[in-house]
């Protein structure tokens, strides 16, 4: 259709808006043009009279959509929301890289269905939302009931507020009604009124409390698994409060519209819902309960050991060789490489969501750059050595957690610096084709104005380090296992409030729902008290008395469920200059002469694993033996031990401070009575 006249063409458009519509502005501009510019503007005005003649066929009961090229096939048609160009819906990829160009726009593809004139919806959430649905039962039904769409119009204005989580927003509103979607369609198979009046319902019909009863059992054949062997806890308890947030939108509209008496059933059929809430998500609820409590906190579900320390060094090597190597060529692959190890990197490492770190922003990783957040006039009083290295090596940045109420942490350790510089360099980022107004670190290429998933970065870096059991080493699983680690160290209150800020959590979740529970304290100590105990109430000797049992190592319990070392004591005493024969010597002496508990027996012994032992020794040696001038080794030199020496245990610097000192003080009475000895023979 010629945009000027409105008359429709066959062919030949071009001819004719140059020959009879020459004095018009726009054409005779466009005809002053260079060929390939002209060309493009009688493309456009090509494209703008067959956009007029679709919106106008849009209001005909029967209406014959216009487009560029004829098709052998009746594919669906889409508009181009950059040149607003219709075309085949499977020819539009094609287009979409064609039309983009150099450009830093997107090209997104816009069913006719949304082209329909309606006000109340915005451009952004048309764009962002409904042109992201599939062309299926569920996607339509988002697209064109009225209920979803005011559903989901009020979740995404809500959302909206919150700037930093853009792209969690669009996936929970899209994720949402879908939801509803999906159980109206289960909810019309199960009414046999609706399904044979289809055309005329709307999803405000699961809302009645004349149709509870159908309602109830939509739902439980929609969280039903596939084969029937279970319940899909998570999806059916996300459902109750998706229900109860529609029942407040609806009866807000009802109320704006002065429908009293559809609000006040709103109400009613609330009031039926929360009185049937145990009866329908009942099982949903204690099912996610057990297995939050019994198979999330097992220590077999923790990551192994071995393979975070895998992990982590093959991060920091591939890492150091990408950003020292001064030919590297930053395409789209290897950005996205260097993305992934960093993010996986701080997502371990700082024991963060897998949400958390991913979606990062450029000016928050500048105010750790800056050191905005570290007060410098308290950096500049402290005085020891540690924690002003610390300040030296580490960057610290705040962003906001699960919820909105708290700013979590994200700790940049020394290894991460550099990659942080070559993620947010915009020449870097403009060679691996991140959008320019993309605003974060860890972004999407190929134009794309969202960030990365840390749970997939994080699985990519375990397939490319070769890791195994990589499904025990997730986000999720990695805050258990620091959680549990952390619980075992003896520290004082203060540091855990610091901790517990850090996760993000309190201290009734961290032991309640992320430790592992302390199951060798439990038998060892507990299950001790129980057998003497019972063996008091046996009246034939069936079972071993609880102290010939052979404990290993003891621990105590403190208050708050948290397994505590106890000081290490009066372990044998190893020296470089006694050589092997010596140390067979000493150990054996340790075990012909065990060291008898305190006097006062509210001090009991551990038992040191013996390379842990054996690495003490040798690394002070000259301590112990009285070959240096030091008596007692200083914090620093304890702190660099503990950073360089693998141990079996978590050992305070005090612990260690404490082995020495008793090691030295064995090694001179060995001597002492050595002496005592040559004197008594000769």
């Amino acid at each position: 259709m010629c945009p000027f006249c409105k008359k429709y063409f066959q062919e030949k458009l071009t001819r004719h808006v140059q020959l009879v519509h020459k004095k018009v502005k726009e054409v005779s501009n466009a005809m002053n043009l260079p060929k390939n510019e002209r060309d493009a503007a009688f493309d456009f005005l090509k494209k703008k009279g067959i956009l007029e003649a679709n919106q106008e066929q849009m209001r005909m009961s029967t209406p014959v959509y216009q487009r560029e090229r004829k098709t052998s096939n009746d594919s669906k048609l889409v508009l181009c929301g950059l040149c607003n160009g219709f075309y085949s819906k499977m020819y539009f990829k094609k287009h979409k890289y064609r039309c983009q160009g150099d450009s830093n726009s997107t090209a997104c593809s816009i069913p006719l269905s949304l082209m329909t004139p309606n006000d109340d919806i915005s451009e952004d959430f048309r764009r962002d939302i409904l042109c992201k649905f599939r062309d299926t039962k569920v996607g339509d039904i988002c697209r064109t009931d009225p209920v979803v769409l005011s559903i989901g119009k009020q979740l995404w204005r809500k959302g909206m507020n919150k700037k930093d989580k853009v792209t969690e927003v669009k996936k929970s509103v899209m994720s949402d009604m879908r939801r509803l979607a999906s159980l109206y369609l289960v909810y019309k198979d199960q009414d046999a009124a609706l399904a044979n009046n289809q055309e005329n319902s709307t999803v405000a019909e699961m809302f009645k409390r004349e149709h509870f009863n159908v309602l109830s059992e939509a739902i439980q054949d929609y969280t039903t698994q596939a084969d029937s062997s279970g319940i899909k806890s998570g999806l059916k308890t996300a459902l109750y409060y998706l229900i109860k947030k529609a029942c407040k939108i609806i009866k807000s509209i009802h109320l704006m519209e002065r429908q009293d008496e559809s609000a006040a059933e709103i109400d009613r059929f609330i009031s039926v819902f929360e009185l049937n809430h145990e009866f329908i998500f009942g099982d949903a609820i204690y099912h996610i309960n057990y297995r939050r409590q019994k198979s999330l906190r097992k220590p077999i579900e923790l990551p192994i050991e071995d393979d975070v320390v895998k992990l982590r060094q093959h991060t920091i090597n591939k890492v150091s060789r990408m950003v020292t190597d001064d030919f590297m060529v930053w395409d789209s692959r290897n950005f996205i490489m260097l993305r992934d190890l960093t993010v996986s990197r701080l997502t371990v490492f700082n024991a963060r969501r897998g949400g958390e770190p991913s979606r990062l922003k450029l000016f928050e990783w500048q105010e750790a750059e800056d050191n905005q957040w570290i007060d410098t006039q308290r950096a500049e009083d402290m005085q020891d050595p540690i924690e002003k290295k610390l300040l030296s090596h580490l960057r610290v940045s705040y962003q906001t957690g699960k919820g909105n109420n708290h700013l979590v942490p994200i700790l940049f350790p020394p290894d991460t610096i550099e990659a942080m510089r070559k993620l947010t360099s915009q020449e870097v980022r403009t060679s691996a084709g991140v959008k320019e107004d993309n605003l974060y670190v860890f972004p999407c290429v190929q134009g794309s104005s969202t960030h990365v998933t840390g749970w997939h970065a994080l699985k990519n870096i375990c397939s490319e380090a070769g890791i195994e059991g990589s499904a025990r080493l997730t986000a999720t699983k990695n805050r258990h296992r620091v959680s549990t680690l952390y619980a075992a160290m003896e520290l004082p209150e203060h540091d855990r409030e610091l901790f517990f800020r850090h996760m993000g959590h309190s201290s009734l979740v961290n032991q309640n729902i992320y430790q592992v529970p302390p199951a060798i304290a439990e038998v060892v100590q507990v299950g001790k008290q129980l057998m003497q105990i019972d063996e008091r109430n046996q009246q034939s000797d069936t079972l071993p008395s609880a102290e010939s049992l052979p404990v290993t190592v003891s621990k105590e319990v403190v208050d708050d469920g948290c397994t505590d070392f106890p000081t290490p004591q009066l372990a044998p005493a190893v020296s470089k200059s006694t050589g092997k024969k010596d140390v067979n010597m000493l150990l054996a002496w340790k075990d012909k002469d065990p060291v008898p508990q305190g006097s006062h027996g509210t001090k009991r012994n551990y038992c040191w694993p013996k390379q842990d032992e054996e690495k003490v020794v040798e690394y002070f040696t000259g301590i112990i033996t009285g070959k240096s001038k030091q008596t007692i080794p200083k914090k620093l030199e304890v702190l660099d031990f503990l950073n360089s020496c693998k141990m079996q245990t978590v050992y305070k610097w005090t612990d260690i401070r404490t082995k020495v000192m008793n090691e030295r003080a064995k090694w001179r009475r060995i001597v002492m009575k050595r002496t005592s000895n040559m004197k008594d023979k000769s």
